[in-house]
């Protein structure tokens, strides 16, 4: 797995995905994107969110996952990113 960002990255991407640009790393793929989150909580489901992100429908797609980051499980995998 990558290096945790430091919070100022970590901000800075937040930032940019939450103004609808796409994230900075073109390294990191949806394959890859959705291995990490499997391993976060193999219980969520990102199908939606994928999908809404496939149709150019940021706004959405962000919306769709706000549910399981308020939960104990996202907060706690959010954490280290802020």
């Amino acid at each position: 797995m990558a290096d945790p960002l430091n919070p100022d990255e970590a901000r800075q991407r937040f930032r940019a995905v939450t103004q609808g640009r796409r994230p900075t790393n073109p390294a990191l793929d949806i394959a890859t994107a959705k291995a990490r989150l499997r391993q976060a909580d193999p219980g969520i489901d990102i199908g939606p969110a994928l999908r809404l992100l496939g149709e150019g429908r940021w706004q959405q797609a962000m919306l769709s996952v706000v549910p399981w980051l308020l939960s104990e499980t996202g907060r706690t995998w959010l954490a280290p990113a802020l």
